[in-house]
């Protein structure tokens, strides 16, 4: 049994109700203006009325609304109690627990969780109440136990974790579960296609990227599906918060297969200069961008020694199959055609005078990137970032969104 001023009393039905000590003002300080709605299950909404909880409407929200003299106070949110609560008692406090005991909505809390754990303890705590909430949801994500209870366990962590914005706060509550749980060697046994199918649990990102990286290089890899994996994590937002490397890790396979895709279709044949340069500029030049994009990958994930046979082969192959051919053509070519200069050059020295000085003159702004070292590919990245296609809302068109504007004309 728990203490009331250091830890949360067990989640029982309350006594009849008592007059409050303390003023309202310091519970709507403890939960702040929030409402999220589930569509799990429909409940009753409670109203405190300074002394006492009433029901409220009845609606598909689980929120507690606060009363005083007709005139609505505050509104906090289910989901987003029971996790502070539980956070609180992870951490041996309970300010927030105390706060609804005090208030006398320790009885709507209950009947709220039924929905979730309909054959809830009596001697529960918020901290189990969310050990029970993620089990069922792990047991229905596995296929262990499908019920509509796991079902709304499962959207209840969705709706506290991108209701409140809280990515950070849910994988150090999820680590903390799944080590309480003891489900890790579970993780561990399962394949990468099973792995695939999971997301509940960072554990799940860890396996799964582990045994993606092993098996990219295997002679009879499944590449496309390997990729497909790690872009749809990627896409999901698996590793931004809470597991470190990971996200970079899915960034480098995504990155190495797409290089070794183009590389397989890249065309280094002889051929004119006009040939060479339009098929560079291109597709070409592809290549050189997957492959920084790759070695950024391997730096943002901490050049973990895991990772070190992919770059291996990732830099073997850029030098020795794409880079020195490419060099030796472009180095004939320009030996075949070396002159003097055209007088028609654009030449870098002459740049202000042909270019810069004109535009000024008809009274234009001008912006002026240099750069001896910008390559083609960072150059069409920076021009994708300036200007960036944008589907329209039809989804039938593709129109291009400006991220500037003209500048002012000063008067």
């Amino acid at each position: 049994m728990f203490s009331a001023t250091t830890s949360p009393k067990p989640i029982g039905r309350s006594a009849a109700s008592t007059p409050v000590s303390g003023s309202f003002s310091e519970a709507c300080r403890l939960f702040p203006q929030q409402q999220r709605t589930l569509s799990a299950a429909a409940g009753d909404t409670r109203r405190h009325t300074g002394d006492r909880t009433e029901p409220g409407p009845k609606d598909d929200t689980h929120s507690c609304l606060f009363t005083r003299g007709g005139k609505r106070q505050g509104v906090e949110s289910f989901e987003n109690i029971l996790f502070e609560c539980a956070e609180e008692e992870l951490n041996g406090s309970a300010p927030r627990w105390n706060a609804v005991v005090k208030f006398d909505l320790d009885s709507w809390f209950r009947e709220e969780l039924t929905a979730y754990i309909p054959e809830i303890s009596e001697t529960i705590t918020p901290l189990g109440a969310v050990l029970e909430v993620f089990r069922r949801a792990w047991t229905l994500e596995t296929g262990e136990e499908v019920s509509a209870a796991g079902r709304s366990c499962r959207l209840l962590l969705q709706q506290w974790r991108d209701g409140f914005s809280a990515d950070r706060r849910y994988y150090a509550m999820a680590e903390y579960v799944q080590k309480a749980l003891g489900i890790s060697a579970q993780i561990a046994s399962y394949p990468v296609k099973r792995l695939a199918e999971l997301s509940l649990f960072p554990a799940v990102d860890s396996e799964l990227a582990k045994k993606l990286v092993e098996q990219v290089l295997e002679p009879h890899a499944e590449a496309d599906f390997i990729r497909k994996t790690a872009a749809d994590r990627l896409r999901g937002g698996a590793g931004k918060e809470g597991t470190g490397s990971i996200h970079s890790i899915y960034s480098l396979i995504v990155s190495y297969i797409d290089f070794e895709k183009e590389l397989r279709r890249a065309d280094l044949s002889p051929g004119s200069q006009n040939e060479l340069f339009n098929r560079y500029t291109q597709k070409l030049y592809r290549l050189d961008s997957l492959y920084r994009r790759s070695l950024s990958a391997y730096r943002s994930a901490g050049s973990l020694g895991s990772l070190s046979p992919i770059v291996g082969r990732l830099e073997g192959r850029y030098s020795q199959h794409f880079l020195q051919p490419l060099a030796e053509i472009w180095d004939k070519k320009v030996r075949e055609s070396a002159g003097p200069i055209p007088t028609d050059a654009k030449l870098q020295e002459r740049f202000f005078k042909d270019v810069v000085r004109p535009a000024l003159k008809r009274g234009e702004k001008l912006v002026v990137v240099i750069s001896d070292a910008l390559r083609y590919e960072a150059g069409c990245e920076l021009r994708g970032t300036v200007i960036r296609p944008q589907q329209d809302t039809g989804g039938s068109r593709t129109g291009r969104r400006r991220l500037y504007r003209p500048l002012p004309r000063w008067g």
